[in-house]
Order: C-alpha cells, then structure tokens, then sequence
C-alpha cells in the first residue's frame, strides 16, 4: 500500500527494431498512448495493464501491475457498553473506518481501571471486541482508550483516540 499518491513510469526496449509505443489502462479503462510519467491517487487498489509495440509492428503479451493507494486515516467509533447504566457485560466493541493492523491496535488499546481480557476481531478486520475476564461492575467509572500508534492495514496511523466510557 502506498500512503500517498503514486508516480507511474512505464518503460520498454526493443534491441532490434526500437520501440514505437506503450499503451496502457487503469482500472479496465479505455487504452492511451504513454507519453509521460503519471499519478495514480484514487484510493484503494487499482490493475494497470501496459504493453508495448516496437518499431517493427509486434506487440508484447499485455503485463498487469497493482497499485494500492490508501491516504486516508482510519478512526474509530466506541462501540458497546456506552453511558451510564448501560448493561456491565464483559464485552467491549470498537468499529473502525476501514481495515486495520490487529496487531498495532491491541498494542495502542488500554482500559482504565485495568482489566485482563481477549481481544477477537471480525473477518475484515473493522471491528475489535474485547471480552473482559469479569463483568463491569455498575457504578464504576471504566475508560477504553485506543491512541493514535494504532494503524490500518496500509500503515495510516489512527486519525485520533477512541474513549468510551461506561458509568
């Protein structure tokens, strides 16, 4: 994944007759001449297929190469329990904007007072659950907090902290 937009540079050589031209496509689209380095910068992943043409008229086999552009920052939303009296189950949920580095987000998560508990994910990697080891006990301040060290799966770092808070 790239963080920023990206510079594509298309190159070919033909030692015996030359190359004429490169043609390529982003994304299925309508095929152009290349003429100059171009950016890549609408998010997500895109397919560029490219092939050349020498001077003698024969054209290589189409190539295909993937450019994943991802600049924007993921955030989170506190999830359940939330408020005061909510229900003091053992279980905690966060849902991001987009995928996320499991990893760097349980490392960046914190509960305060501290509680022991497992951390499970959904299968695209948005939402995170933390089941408690015991319920919450009613009354009682607790605070989860995610900082901005937590990443998605392109490296953006978290846009800012996720809290919840359950009374």
């Amino acid at each position: 994944w790239y963080l920023s937009s990206v510079v594509v540079t298309l190159t070919a050589s033909d030692a015996t007759s030359g190359v004429s031209s490169i043609s390529y496509r982003i994304d299925g689209g309508a095929w152009q001449t290349y003429t100059t380095p171009f950016m890549m910068s609408g998010e997500g992943p895109h397919d560029v297929e490219y092939y050349a043409t020498d001077e003698a008229g024969l054209v290589e086999a189409t190539r295909t190469t993937s450019v994943n552009v991802d600049t924007v920052r993921p955030f989170g939303t506190a999830g359940s329990p939330r408020g005061s009296n909510a229900i003091a189950m053992p279980v905690i949920t966060i849902t991001f904007s987009e995928p996320m580095d499991r990893t760097a987000v349980e490392a960046a998560f914190s509960i305060n007072p501290d509680m022991n508990g497992v951390f499970t994910w959904s299968a695209d990697s948005r939402v995170l659950t933390f089941i408690l080891d015991r319920a919450l006990q009613a009354g009682r301040d607790y605070v989860v907090f995610i900082d901005s060290s937590a990443k998605d799966t392109a490296g953006n770092s978290h846009r800012a902290a996720v809290s919840s808070r359950q009374e």
